[in-house]
């Protein structure tokens, strides 16, 4: 089993007559980015990733009026490795003015004796549109799985709209969806069209995703636990849900982003 490695990708989406084009820089392992369709690319797995000690930075920069569907092919698997540490995925997230970024890095799977850690970081223009979605499962079949902290930061015009850490099994910060459940699934969608469905009171302050300001409980999706919080200054909205069963939740997620598809690239938030 190799040890921890350290690697950088940094993908620059530009539009053009053509469509998207792309411009890669860094090192790719253990990740690269193929470009599928006119506005869709595709992160292709280059080998097994992450394992304990590994470092792994990932930057997307999305020009002025460029549109970017960014999804990953297959699952991610978070592996305990040769190193005790742990394994550190940071993804930073920059969407210029009438630029609109969808981005699924797909599930992780955090098998036994795993521990993983996520950055996401996201920096919104004004008048830029993002969707995410994030779906974690603690250990692969029969298996009691390890551990995950997720950390997403977001910010529209300069204004901090979500400051959050989950952590799983303990998610300490998101009473407001119960505890104890393999799987955690979580949407964001910032932006001018980014209406919130069913939402709650919207967040006033730096901590404006902090789990006391959960909407109402939804239960649409049999198994999922869930609530959706609209963000500060009418910006968009944020939704967590745990679950047992990974199909729950991404019909849970898939429901919520087609309510609102106009702020993805090619009006599909989730077919790809």
């Amino acid at each position: 089993m190799r040890s921890g490695v350290r690697a950088s990708l940094e993908l620059e989406a530009r539009w053009t007559a053509h469509g998207v084009r792309l411009d890669l820089h860094g090192d790719t392992f253990p990740v690269t980015v193929r470009r599928t369709g006119r506005d869709r690319a595709h992160l292709v797995g280059t080998g097994a990733w992450p394992l304990g000690g590994d470092e792994i930075d990932l930057r997307i920069t999305v020009r002025a009026g460029a549109r970017l569907a960014l999804q990953a092919i297959a699952a991610m698997g978070a592996l305990p490795g040769r190193d005790v540490a742990p394994s550190v995925v940071r993804i930073a997230v920059v969407v210029e003015e009438e630029a609109s970024l969808w981005f699924d890095p797909g599930p992780t799977i955090v098998a036994g004796g795993a521990d993983l850690h996520t950055t996401t970081d996201l920096a919104v223009a004004a008048c830029g549109r993002v969707v995410t979605r994030e779906l974690v499962l603690l250990g692969r079949h029969g298996e009691p799985g390890g551990t995950v902290t997720c950390r997403t930061d977001a910010a529209s015009d300069g204004r901090v709209l979500v400051r959050e850490t989950l952590r799983r099994p303990d998610p300490v910060t998101a009473p407001a969806v119960g505890l104890g459940r393999r799987g955690l699934a979580s949407v964001l969608a910032i932006g001018p069209t980014a209406e919130a469905p069913g939402a709650g009171t919207p967040g006033s302050g730096p901590e404006g995703a902090g789990a006391e300001q959960h909407g109402p409980v939804d239960e649409s999706v049999a198994g999922v636990r869930s609530a959706v919080l609209a963000l500060p200054h009418g910006a968009g909205w944020r939704a967590i849900g745990l679950a047992d069963d990974d199909v729950a939740l991404t019909t849970w997620s898939e429901g919520l982003l087609h309510h609102r598809s106009a702020t993805t690239p090619g009006g599909d938030a989730g077919t790809g």
